[in-house]
């Protein structure tokens, strides 16, 4: 997986206007009712299915989660701090993601000509053991390699 930041924290000039509305009206979200696909005590398995340019709303992210590609693809996620990142997925590649106190707020978007199909396994009760102020991202090797 390639992860390059875009835009730095706190950085908001390139941001659309109504990316800008969306965070600023948002209604706390916390569930992928909509990706969730299995739920245990805890776990939660969500299945995010993004045409090409499609997005996933903000959402608020609590708990630590990966995620990982099924598909391989190309996305960008905006954080409600100002950064902007850009992913770049093989197939089976994942990253897993340290949420820390404050929670985190994020979209997802695919910016690829082809399908992006995404895993989210969400690990819920569970706090960052990352001291610092901000989520950390993990890269990590191919799960699926071979498939």
């Amino acid at each position: 997986m390639k992860y390059v930041e875009l835009s730095r924290k706190e950085n908001f000039d390139s941001w659309d206007t109504m990316d800008l509305a969306e965070l600023h009206q948002l209604q706390t979200c916390e569930d992928f009712n909509e990706y969730r696909i299995y739920q245990s005590k805890n776990v939660k398995i969500g299945l995010i299915i993004l045409e090409s340019y499609e997005r996933t709303p903000f959402r608020l992210m609590k708990n630590s989660f990966k995620l990982v590609s099924l598909s391989g693809g190309e996305a960008i996620t905006r954080f409600s701090d100002g950064r902007i990142s850009l992913m770049m997925f093989e197939k089976g590649e994942c990253v897993s993601q340290n949420v820390v106190i404050p929670p985190m707020i994020n979209d997802l978007q695919n910016i690829g000509d082809n399908l992006l199909v995404m895993a989210l396994i969400e690990y819920k009760n569970t706090l960052s053991q990352d001291s610092g102020l901000y989520p950390s991202l993990q890269m990590e090797t191919p799960v699926l390699s071979g498939i």
